[in-house]
């Protein structure tokens, strides 16, 4: 069977199986089995690989750029690729759908440290991963990693003390004024998400395999 990819939005007794798959998957408990989704996944000789899934009691808008043609606009297939376009994806859905700047042009006009610089290049000059958001916070304080998740840990869940100081952390002798420009609009550290290597990883053995075939 050759493996295809999907993105779908539906209403859950349209689709029973694929909700029922996908909570069983992921051992979704009652509470939160929600009347509307919208995955991507592939559907594989081995079953569904499920790559975004997003689920809500109202109905979920479509976004205006299909997650098939984000994937074919990328010209080298890397996992940090793959990666970024998934993040801009999980990040259009819960934000707002936009077209980020390629490279992020605060990296050109702002004074950044080289060190944020290099800890953003993966991401085209933005912060949108978790991982990114530990490995800043240890740049500015020296503190250990798990210190540096319990700092993003109360950022993502928009802890006041920590979303008001950011500005004055201090890296390299450069106070972070700039920070707010290294996240997509109307983003910021409330966003940062888990880097989705698996799912990437997944994508890319998808499109490998498109490629051979062709």
């Amino acid at each position: 069977m050759k493996s295809t990819l999907h993105d779908v939005y539906f209403y859950r007794d349209d689709y029973p199986e694929l909700a029922e798959l996908y909570e069983e998957s992921f051992d979704v408990g009652l509470q939160l089995k929600m009347i509307n989704y919208h995955f991507v996944f592939l559907k594989t000789s081995g079953g569904n690989i499920f790559i975004y899934r997003e689920g809500s009691q109202e109905p979920i808008p479509r976004l205006r750029q299909e997650f098939h043609s984000r994937i074919e606009h990328v010209i080298n297939p890397t996992i940090d690729a793959l990666c970024f376009v998934l993040a801009n994806y999980i990040l259009d859905s819960r934000i707002e759908e936009i077209n980020l700047p390629i490279p992020n042009p605060a990296t050109a006009e702002e004074i950044i440290p080289e060190c944020v610089l290099e800890l953003i290049q993966q991401t085209s000059g933005y912060l949108l991963y978790r991982e990114q958001g530990v490995k800043f916070y240890q740049l500015a304080t020296g503190c250990n990693e798990a210190e540096a998740k319990e700092w993003v840990a109360g950022a993502r869940s928009k802890k006041k003390v920590i979303l008001d100081n950011v500005r004055n952390l201090n890296i390299d002798g450069c106070p972070s004024t700039y920070i707010e420009k290294l996240f997509p609009p109307n983003g910021g550290l409330p966003y940062l998400i888990r880097k989705p290597e698996q799912e990437a990883h997944k994508l890319l053995e998808f499109l490998q395999s498109k490629s051979l075939k062709s």
